[in-house]
């Protein structure tokens, strides 16, 4: 199984993202970090990323929308929603790839939509804006057969999950332990380091501190695609 985790809104609070990185790398294991294209100045990025992380073994960044911005006067906050045209998102996606890989040398074409949510007949355009993944927060039921790219998707929040509250990070490896002994491909964490309270900090510490002492490492999206040099960890319930 693939243990990922994704931080989403690089690009808001340099200083609590650079504070999540420096957990991250405190304890060898790696980050997708979700940018935000149109709020990526040279002085966030400075701000966000020590000099010493900017090409780090710890950090990956990929492409989180283009604005940030909801589009849609009903229902839910949404991108790339049904009122846009398909020419308009398709520009905003090549134009935000680009910003990332002009921004970051450790960066992969994986989208992350804002609020997890694109309408179906946008899914086309990310492979024609040069994207080679997706990741967002659907139920396998709920994904689209107009999917033409590999999509991973988030299956635990670590600490902004409203039905169940926050959790131990006892209770994260275990239910890490548990989508490994289902036979999940994968399984992806959710963070948000502009929501993340010192408590979150401890709690993410003390997980990544026993994925560490166990030999367990989390991976970047890109070594998720076929061919990839990397295995695919095992995570036994009774290791805790």
């Amino acid at each position: 199984m693939w243990l990922y985790f994704r931080d989403d809104d690089l690009g808001w609070e340099p200083r609590a993202f650079s504070r999540l990185l420096t957990t991250f790398a405190r304890h060898d294991q790696k980050l997708n970090a979700a940018a935000i294209p149109c709020d990526l100045t040279k002085e966030v990025i400075e701000k966000s990323i020590p000099y010493s992380y900017q090409a780090s073994p710890y950090l990956q960044v990929v492409t989180h929308g283009y604005r940030h911005k909801n589009y849609e006067k009903e229902g839910k906050n949404t991108e790339f929603g049904p009122s846009r045209s398909q020419e308009e998102v398709l520009n905003e996606l090549r134009d935000g790839l680009k910003t990332i890989q002009d921004h970051f040398e450790n960066s992969f074409a994986c989208f992350v939509p804002p609020w997890n949510r694109i309408d179906n007949k946008h899914l086309a355009s990310l492979e024609l804006a040069g994207y080679q993944m997706l990741s967002r927060n659907v139920s396998e039921s709920d994904k689209s057969g107009k999917m033409v790219l590999p999509e991973f998707n988030i299956s635990l929040d670590l600490h902004t999950n409203k039905k169940e509250g926050r959790k131990t990070a006892k209770e994260i490896f275990h239910s890490l332990a548990k989508a490994y002994e289902s036979g999940a491909e994968s399984t992806g964490v959710m963070l948000h380091h502009t929501k993340m309270i010192d408590e979150d900090y401890e709690t993410l510490d003390l997980l990544l501190k026993e994925l560490s002492k166990r030999c367990i490492q989390s991976v970047f999206f890109s070594e998720m695609l076929p061919g990839g040099s990397l295995q695919k960890l095992e995570i036994e319930a009774n290791h805790v």
